[in-house]
C-alpha cells in the first residue's frame, strides 16, 4: 500500500486541550487511490483491506438535489467527458465508465461514480470515513437524510470542508459529528493564514478542530 495512503494531520486536542493521548489514523486519500480509481468503491474497498483506520472521500450535490461522490467540479480528469455536476443529474452522471480511462484502461476495473449511500454502506465496523464537503450549505439537508439512511455509529463520520460557513453551519446540524476545517494556502496571496487567526475562527464556530 506504498503510495495509496494519505496521513492527514488534524489539530483537535493540540488546539483545544492537552496534546496526552492524541493519535495518528491512516486515512485512504480518495480510498487507495494509487493502486484503484479514486473515489470508487473499490477504492474505498481497497483502502480498508490495506488497513487504513479510514477512508475520505468527496461529494457534491447534482442537478436533481442527490449526492455523488467526486472530487471535481465536473468529470473531464475522471472520465473523458466535460459534465459539469451541478448541471447534470445523478443518472446522468452515473452512466459514465471511470474505471476504464487514463491510467486505469485495461487494468480490469469497471466503476461507475458511486452515492454516499454506496461508500457508507461499505464502511466495516470500528473503521471511519471523512467526507469532504465541496457544495456549499445546500448540500447539507439531503446530507442529513443519508446519514440518518445509512444510521452509522457519529463517531464513524467526520465531516471535513474549506468552505468557512458550510462546515460552521454544518456542525450545528450535526452537533454529534466531529467537523473540522480544511485550511490551507491563500490563492488570491499563495501565503498560509496566521494560524493564530485560524484557532480563532475555528473555536468560534464550535468546530472540532483543522485538517491542515
Amino acid at each position: 500500500m506504498k503510495r495509496s495512503l494519505c496521513l492527514f494531520i488534524i489539530l483537535t486536542q493540540a488546539l483545544f486541550g492537552s496534546v496526552m493521548g492524541y493519535a495518528v489514523e491512516i486515512i485512504g486519500h480518495r480510498g487507495a487511490s494509487f493502486d484503484a480509481p479514486e473515489n470508487t468503491l473499490a477504492s474505498f474497498k481497497l483502502g480498508y483491506q490495506q488497513k487504513a483506520d479510514a477512508d475520505e472521500l468527496d461529494i457534491y450535490l447534482t442537478k436533481d438535489g442527490k449526492i455523488i461522490v467526486l472530487h471535481d467540479a465536473d468529470t473531464a480528469r475522471i472520465a473523458g467527458v466535460t459534465n459539469k455536476v451541478t448541471t447534470h443529474t445523478f443518472d446522468e452522471l452515473r452512466r459514465l465508465e471511470v474505471g476504464q480511462w487514463g491510467k486505469w484502461k485495461g487494468k480490469g476495473f469497471s466503476e461507475k461514480l458511486p452515492s454516499l449511500d454506496e461508500a457508507l454502506a461499505l464502511m466495516p465496523d470500528g473503521k471511519r470515513f471523512f467526507i469532504e464537503l465541496k457544495s456549499g450549505p445546500e448540500i447539507l439537508p439531503e446530507l442529513r437524510r443519508v446519514l440518518q439512511r445509512a444510521a452509522k455509529k457519529p463517531e464513524q463520520t467526520v465531516l471535513i470542508g474549506f468552505n468557512y460557513a458550510t462546515v460552521k453551519q454544518a456542525k450545528a446540524i450535526f452537533p454529534r459529528l466531529q467537523v473540522l476545517w480544511l485550511a490551507g494556502v491563500d490563492h488570491k496571496t499563495k501565503e498560509y493564514p496566521p494560524v493564530e487567526n485560524l484557532i480563532q475562527m475555528t473555536k468560534a464556530a464550535n468546530l472540532d478542530g483543522l485538517d491542515l
